[in-house]
């Protein structure tokens, strides 16, 4: 055990005193650990009561998305809440019971990474024989690192939370880009996820401005992964037309970002 999963333990450690009939019981509420190992389930929050064999009346549990309250509780325990409802900045997972409040703090962390920029070479016939067009191609990443202190959290939680996908690209500014096909994965140690296709990006302005050389496309996603897992983002030119004309090939047409 390190300090820091020791430290927690002995933070999350609380006593209270309940009045039986037949005494006076100190009452010890453990926090045992945080277990976010489903990327689809709810994330339950382990306790223990003891001593052992007694029931504390009742307890209310309080996350962001849910109020639970249940009755007779005793021994190990756990309460489930979504990370999905979770705010940026930092939130409180409150367990109330005997006039006691057990607390443990979440925080929820907007993350850019980028751009990776690549240059893909567009080859365009023309009379005799063609020509190669570079196209910058850039992708940024926006995610969320999800941290708790107050109990360990198990090995192999899912908390990265993605997030959107950004793509730039730009030709010389006396070529036209009149449409692309842009497509946007993820890819960590399990494999491929969340392949899907890109929207050009039509709801304002944007720095630097949107030009005929100059386009932008986005994806949005909702999706928890594993940190340490070699998660990154990546973008895909499948094909593009310039000044009316579809490229003979593509070359280079990924760009990839890392996302820790």
């Amino acid at each position: 055990m390190n300090a820091m999963t020791a430290n927690a333990g002995i933070w999350a450690i609380y006593w209270c005193f309940f009045n039986r009939a037949d005494a006076w019981l100190l009452i010890k509420v453990e926090m045992v650990s945080v277990d976010a190992t489903s990327d689809i389930g709810p994330t339950k929050i382990n306790y223990r009561v003891t001593p052992a064999g007694i029931s504390i009346p009742s307890v209310t549990f309080t996350a962001p998305g849910i109020t639970e309250t249940r009755a007779n509780v005793s021994g190990d325990i756990y309460f489930t809440y979504n990370q999905s409802d979770l705010p940026y900045g930092a939130s409180t997972i409150r367990l109330s019971y005997l006039g006691c409040n057990r607390d443990l703090t979440v925080s929820k962390v907007g993350v850019g990474k980028g751009p990776a920029i690549e240059i893909v070479i567009a080859t365009i016939p023309v009379d005799p024989g063609w020509v190669h067009l570079p196209i910058s191609h850039q992708l940024t990443e926006v995610y969320a690192k999800i941290t708790y202190t107050g109990a360990p959290v198990l090995a192999g939680s899912y908390t990265l939370y993605v997030g959107a996908s950004h793509v730039m690209l730009e030709a010389a500014s006396t070529v036209t880009i009149n449409w692309a096909y842009e497509k946007h994965r993820y890819h960590d140690n399990d494999g491929t996820h969340n392949d899907q296709a890109m929207t050009l990006y039509t709801e304002g302005p944007t720095l630097p401005p949107t030009t005929d050389f100059r386009k932008f496309y986005d994806t949005t996603d909702s999706k928890f992964f594993k940190p340490g897992n070699g998660l990154e983002g990546i973008a895909q030119l499948e094909t593009v037309k310039l000044d009316d004309i579809l490229p003979l090939n593509l070359a280079n047409e990924d760009v990839d970002q890392d996302l820790e």
